[in-house]
């Protein structure tokens, strides 16, 4: 709790999710964050009318320093805004409050949006547009309470209670009273109409309609830009807006249309966001039996959607080439990365920087200081400089499913292809006898008597095909 000092005390306050701020006597402007630190404080130009916060936004209503004089002598007061951040680190917006002449501020809050608003005394209810941007920032007219109870014919009053999109909820308050009656009233809900001309014709009615769908949402895609969030309901809620405006703008173009008024039509086409409601304005057209229109409709289209198009062929490219540039550098960077052995080489025992005798580090044997390509090694070659190799990594061994032959035959592909389970060994006796043959031939040349290792070899093959890397001792056919 903070006790203020002698002589100041708290004129309105304001408190939201993000903080709180207290206006004083003295014309001070104290801010306060959740846990009660003091974060802020700045001494106001006026005197404070109102203050509310929204999230992460204060709106300050301050009476100007001067008055003016109408043309019926009724003095009227001026009033200034202030747009800030709740922590006071920001100033939005800041400028005149427009007020109906002879009116007066009577309420102040913050739309369900994200707008800020204020209602006169003379019924007028406006919200604060494009505060995002100061330069840009306007009051804007939303709708009118006063001929609103003209029109139902009796003199009501309304007391402002919350505002959205589509609806301004309030209390009424009859009998010329300008405050809610005792007990807890009920509330009514407006909706919201923006005071257009010729309202009352139809196509009055649609483009109100659409100026006020156009307003709210272009306010919700900035704010969610502004505070880095996402659209109210996402991505679909979006897209569902979108298709609600094209609609009324579809409508309109029927209207126009129907009046032969060409102009009109392709000003409201130009509004149309989505690529299928500028088919369906074409059909439109068609079935109007203007051609001429239809005509420039799809030219129109073939303008706005290619020019899209194209945007995004820029942007692909753009990512194509970063991409391009990057496998370059992990390229360039595998380049420099010294040599790795592969399966089959030898590595040496001792790190101390020994050469290895199976790797050539050199590619022409000499002290070039530059590494060569391991043999084994793949390479990978770049599309614009294919006389350079970067080494990517060591090949593997081959691998198989298929059981290891000890015997080196080839493994038959089907079990019907062995028709005797010793043909190994016939293929062995055959080559025993080409070897008994030719060492006869010999010992008949050289006349060499024969001895115990010239039968061999038929032993040999036998031995091997059972034992495949032991060896038996060798042993004559008369030992046998």
């Amino acid at each position: 709790m903070f006790k203020l000092p002698p002589r100041e005390h708290p004129r309105c306050i304001a408190a939201s999710s993000h903080g709180a701020a207290a206006v004083t006597s003295l014309g001070m402007l104290r801010l306060f964050s959740c846990g009660g630190v003091q974060r802020h404080i700045e001494s106001l130009p006026g005197r404070v009318v109102t203050c509310v916060a929204r999230n992460d936004m204060l709106l300050l209503v301050l009476e100007a320093l001067g008055t003016l004089k109408s043309n019926m002598g009724a003095r009227r007061l001026e009033y200034e805004y202030i747009l800030m951040s709740i922590d006071g680190q920001t100033r939005l917006a800041s400028g005149c409050c427009p007020v109906t002449p002879a009116g007066e501020i009577v309420w102040a809050g913050f739309s369900e949006e994200g707008h800020p608003a204020t209602c006169d005394s003379k019924g007028m209810l406006r919200v604060l547009h494009r505060y995002w941007a100061a330069r840009d920032a306007c009051w804007v007219p939303v709708l009118d309470t006063r001929r609103l109870s003209h029109e139902r014919g009796s003199r009501e009053a309304f007391w402002p209670v919350a505002l959205s999109a589509c609806q301004f909820i309030v209390v009424t308050c009859k009998n010329k009273s300008r405050f809610p009656p005792f007990p807890r009233p009920i509330l009514d809900e407006l909706d919201v109409e923006i005071p257009l001309l010729h309202t009352d014709t139809s196509v009055g009615q649609q483009e109100a309609k659409l100026l006020a769908s156009q307003l709210f949402g272009e306010q919700q895609s900035a704010e969610a830009e502004r505070t880095a969030s996402e659209y109210p309901g996402g991505a679909s809620a979006q897209a569902r807006d979108d298709l609600e405006q094209d609609k009324l703008l579809l409508r309109l173009i029927q209207l126009a249309c129907k009046a032969d008024k060409t102009q009109r039509a392709v000003d409201l086409a130009l509004m149309i966001k989505l690529d299928r409601s500028f088919d369906a304005a074409i059909k439109i057209a068609v079935h109007q039996k203007q051609a001429t229109l239809a005509e420039r409709l799809m030219r129109m289209k073939e303008s706005k959607f290619s020019n899209e198009n194209e945007d995004y062929a820029s942007d692909s490219d753009d990512d194509t080439s970063q991409r391009d540039s990057t496998t370059a550098a992990a390229l360039n960077a595998r380049r420099h990365r010294p040599p790795v052995a592969t399966y089959g080489q030898k590595r040496s025992n001792d790190d101390s920087g020994k050469d290895n005798s199976d790797m050539d580090l050199s590619e022409d044997g000499g002290d070039s200081g530059q590494p060569a390509k391991p043999s084994g090694m793949a390479a990978a070659v770049t599309g614009d400089d294919a006389s350079e190799l970067a080494v990517v990594r060591p090949a593997k061994p081959p691998m198989t499913s298929k059981p290891f032959n000890p015997f080196g035959v080839a493994t038959p592909s089907t079990s019907m292809d062995i028709k005797r389970s010793d043909s190994f060994f016939n293929a062995a006796d055959l080559h025993s006898k080409s070897l008994s043959q030719e060492s006869s031939a010999t010992a008949s040349s050289g006349k060499r008597e024969p001895s115990a290792e010239d039968g061999a070899p038929r032993k040999q093959a036998k031995i091997s095909a059972f034992a495949f890397k032991k060896k038996a001792p060798v042993a004559s056919d008369d030992g046998a």
